[in-house]
């Protein structure tokens, strides 16, 4: 069952990352882990145990280092706090994707919502189900829930 989950939530990650890597060391340490442990425990060897403890409990940290890397919005110092486009790839577009129908990690499709530009931009300031609140200001939630509304809803 826990290799099955795993190979479906690959299925469900956007590729292209720089940090794509980091998912076949991952991989490749759960299953090499599985005859260590294996052999660890039939022979009774505390070492093989151990380094299949180690590998099983390093291939969690490194599934939480690429979450943590994965959620860190782009830097939008240089974007202008108008530039609604421009502030949506460095905010969204991980889970909505360029055109709103990603639906990534449950994000809803952003081309057929019935929201007005304020209910956007409050969900785009305060978050809400699984989708974290955007680290961006009231003035630039306000371009992106523009743009959303604009530009890619309805269409």
């Amino acid at each position: 069952m826990f290799l099955l989950t795993g190979i479906y939530l690959m299925t469900q990650l956007p590729y292209g990352s720089k940090y794509d890597y980091m998912l076949w060391i991952k991989l490749i340490m759960i299953v090499s882990s599985i005859p260590i442990a294996v052999i660890g425990f039939r022979r009774f060897n505390k070492t093989l145990a151990a380094l299949s403890l180690l590998m099983i409990t390093g291939s969690f940290g490194l599934g939480e280092v690429y979450h943590k890397k994965k959620g860190i919005a782009k830097q939008t110092e240089n974007i202008a706090a108008n530039d609604g486009k421009a502030l949506y790839e460095a905010n969204c577009n991980l889970c909505h994707g360029p055109n709103g129908k990603l639906g990534m990690s449950g994000a809803k499709d952003l081309t057929a919502t019935t929201m007005d530009v304020a209910a956007i931009k409050d969900i785009i300031s305060h978050g809400k189900g699984a989708m974290p609140a955007a680290q961006v200001n009231t003035e630039e939630a306000g371009a992106i829930a523009e743009y959303v509304n604009t530009q890619i809803k309805g269409h």
